[in-house]
């Protein structure tokens, strides 16, 4: 899968761009109460990046299915991890506007 042609974007393994994608996340939820900006927007920001690596994720399991025609375990487990962080970050976003609208 990974050295397939699908593999890269702009010359770079995708599987990099998803570390960098956690670290991100990682790290605003590390920094979420001491930076002024993530306090503010934080968990949205947090539920917007997941849901941006959910529907990749749906690319990404597409080309495994129809254009590659072979899965990568790992892709998949990470997907799955993805679609569970989906959840959470929904349901923290849900508890903040129900806090709002209190």
């Amino acid at each position: 899968v990974q050295s397939h042609s699908t593999g890269k974007m702009l010359g770079i393994p995708v599987a990099f761009g998803g570390v960098a994608a956690n670290v991100i996340l990682m790290l605003m939820l590390l920094l979420e109460n001491r930076f002024a900006p993530l306090q503010e927007s934080g968990v949205t920001l947090v539920f917007l990046g997941v849901l941006f690596g959910v529907l990749f994720s749906v690319y990404l399991i597409y080309l495994q299915a129809f254009v590659i025609e072979a899965f990568c375990i790992w892709c998949l487990a990470h997907e799955v991890l993805y679609g569970v962080l989906l959840l959470l970050a929904g349901w923290r976003l849900r508890e903040i506007f129900r806090l709002d609208a209190s």
